[in-house]
């Protein structure tokens, strides 16, 4: 048995021919088509041909997938819970500075009267350059036996100290000057003077800096490598940038 289906028109007004499509007709749906299409459609088909193109429509026909709510009731105490394990694992860094004895506050200004041979001077200027006694800096290791000199002369060479206790390291930056610059240098000074504490007892310089002053016998060692041999570093005035 054959069915016969045709075009017609809805309304006058459209321009456009409604063909009925035989395998959507079973699904209810009504398709436009052009002019030239409709000509294409087959006036004639079985009932199976209809069939197994409503089957192969409704196959090819796009799932609904089913919406999946993610719970999110849990998620302030999983933030609260994280922030507090950040809290409690994070180190904060502080910079403690360097430690260094300052005198006593006084509104009177007092000028120390003292030789310049007693004197050994390290400028620093804005562009990091370093001048030891007015000439040009010679590197750490000649400054390491310079300052050490100084400090041990005893009054043997005349342009140098009388005495440890008079000798005085005299260091002066620029406001320009790095911390890293300064520091470097300010190591280097306070190292010559470990290391003749260290030699006074024994030790090395690393080990005197680690001696415990709780303890009897180390606090011992501790006084009689500084006795006479004050640790004298003056820190000048920083100049104005050139």
């Amino acid at each position: 048995m054959r069915v016969s289906f045709h075009c017609c028109r809805i309304k006058k007004h459209n321009p456009r021919l409604i063909a009925i499509n035989p395998y959507c007709l079973l699904a209810g749906a009504i398709a436009p088509f052009s002019e030239a299409l409709v000509r294409k459609i087959p006036l004639s088909v079985t009932y199976s041909t209809l069939f197994h193109l409503c089957r192969k429509k409704r196959l090819m026909k796009p799932t609904k997938r089913r919406k999946i709510d993610i719970n999110s009731s849990s998620m302030a105490d999983i933030a609260f819970l994280l922030l507090i394990f950040f809290l409690v694992t994070t180190t904060i860094q502080s910079n403690k500075g360097l430690s260094a004895t300052l005198p006593p506050h006084s509104e009177e200004q007092t000028k120390a009267k003292f030789h310049d041979r007693n004197l050994y001077k390290i400028h620093i200027n804005s562009s990091d350059r370093i001048l030891v006694e007015d000439a040009p800096f010679g590197g750490f290791e000649l400054l390491h036996t310079d300052i050490k000199k100084f400090i041990l002369n005893n009054g043997k060479d005349p342009k140098l100290s009388d005495n440890p206790t008079a000798a005085i390291v005299s260091l002066q930056m620029n406001r320009g000057t790095h911390y890293k610059r300064f520091i470097e240098v300010m190591d280097a000074v306070q190292g010559v003077y470990y290391e003749t504490y260290g030699e006074r007892v024994g030790l090395t310089a690393a080990q005197f800096r680690a001696l415990d002053l709780k303890l009897t016998d180390q606090k011992a060692k501790y006084d009689r490598a500084r006795e006479g041999l004050p640790m004298n570093i003056s820190i000048a005035e920083p100049n104005k940038i050139n």
